[in-house]
């Protein structure tokens, strides 16, 4: 992250992008590399933290199709549709599902195709990443 906006210290820029609701965030993905990165940044995840930016969002998994994740934002009664898990498995089934410290736990489950490096995916506000039991 280098030059998020001209003039100010790339640390007040993200505590101004920290004040932006999560619901803006692909829009404003689509700036320049700087602001994508900062958007999916751990940082910006803490400075969200530090104003008190951060929002209640209620996740679900739609089954059709191919597992659509959805974020509905109560006080804006918006939904966000996030991006696809980065797996091969298209139709998640009997999985569980915990939020904890501002990260979605997808736990288990099974599918029509079997993903053996994909037991369990973690959600964060804007990337994926993975952990294997």
């Amino acid at each position: 992250m280098s030059g998020l906006i001209e003039g100010l210290p790339d640390a007040v820029a993200l505590r101004c992008l920290a004040h932006v609701p999560f619901y803006l965030h692909p829009k404003l993905e689509l700036v320049c590399r700087s602001w994508r990165a900062a958007l999916h940044s751990a940082e910006l995840f803490r400075a969200r933290q530090e104003v008190g930016s951060l929002e209640d969002l209620l996740c679900v998994c739609a089954f059709d199709p191919q597992n659509l994740w959805q974020l509905y934002d109560p006080v804006r009664d918006i939904w966000i549709t996030v991006p696809l898990l980065p797996s091969k498995v298209k139709n998640l089934a009997h999985f569980g599902v915990v939020s904890v410290s501002g990260k979605l736990f997808v736990l288990g489950g099974g599918s029509d195709a079997v993903d053996l490096g994909t037991r369990m995916a973690v959600l964060q506000p804007t990337r994926y990443g993975h952990m294997i039991p």
